[in-house]
């Protein structure tokens, strides 16, 4: 039986069948192992996004605020926090029962913080009404005025009328203590001798920092 099997074979290498009976085996019993899954229809699932660049050049991070989460304690409410980014400093914001204030600023995203500006209160013209001792808080929430002395501040400034001047220079943060910032919380614990505090207007400036965009990722699943 063996030999007449071998010699219906090379009969059919003879008639060039012989490959097409082949052909047939492999597609019976592939090569190579178990067979793989075929691909799920619509191509390959999403993949992960690359993370994203810094930025590469400093801006003002006001259009990067998530209003929302921002707020000012003790504020005057015909003078809000909000006007400070409207750039019009005959406006800004007003402390309401006494000098100080808390200023709480979240961001949509972390940003690397590089210095801040606050400008005086229509145009200089109540010197008194201008902060002096101002604290500035990283990533700190929920401070309040009965608390908030008692933490440990990130940086301090002690500010001068000429400091506040629209054309005076930014005030440089230690950069590398602001370098994954997603609050801001500024404490201003007294002023240049008025009832209340004023300030007409203030500029963050810094870039944002490379994260995975995950709400772009989730999109595509």
């Amino acid at each position: 039986a063996s030999f007449s099997g071998l010699f219906f074979f090379i009969l059919q290498l003879r008639s060039g069948t012989a490959g097409s009976l082949l052909g047939r085996t492999t597609d019976m019993f592939p090569l190579g192992g178990a067979a793989q899954p075929a691909a799920a229809a619509g191509g390959a699932g999403p993949q992960e996004p690359p993370p994203a660049a810094d930025g590469t050049e400093d801006t003002n991070l006001s259009s990067y605020l998530d209003k929302p989460g921002c707020y000012c304690k003790n504020e005057n409410k015909s003078y809000p926090w909000t006007n400070l980014f409207i750039g019009d400093s005959r406006l800004g914001l007003q402390s309401d029962a006494d000098e100080q204030l808390i200023m709480h600023f979240e961001f949509q995203e972390f940003v690397k913080v590089k210095s801040i500006k606050f400008t005086e209160f229509n145009n200089g013209a109540d010197p008194e009404l201008a902060p002096v001792t101002v604290h500035v808080h990283v990533n700190r929430v929920n401070l309040g005025f009965e608390d908030i002395e008692d933490v440990e501040p990130t940086q301090t400034f002690t500010m001068t009328l000429d400091n506040l001047r629209s054309t005076a220079p930014p005030m440089d943060l230690f950069y590398v203590k602001f370098q994954r910032v997603k609050s801001l919380t500024f404490f201003v614990e007294d002023n240049a001798g008025g009832d209340v505090t004023a300030i007409g207007g203030l500029e963050i400036m810094g870039r944002t920092v490379a994260t995975t965009k995950m709400n772009d990722f989730k999109s595509r699943q």
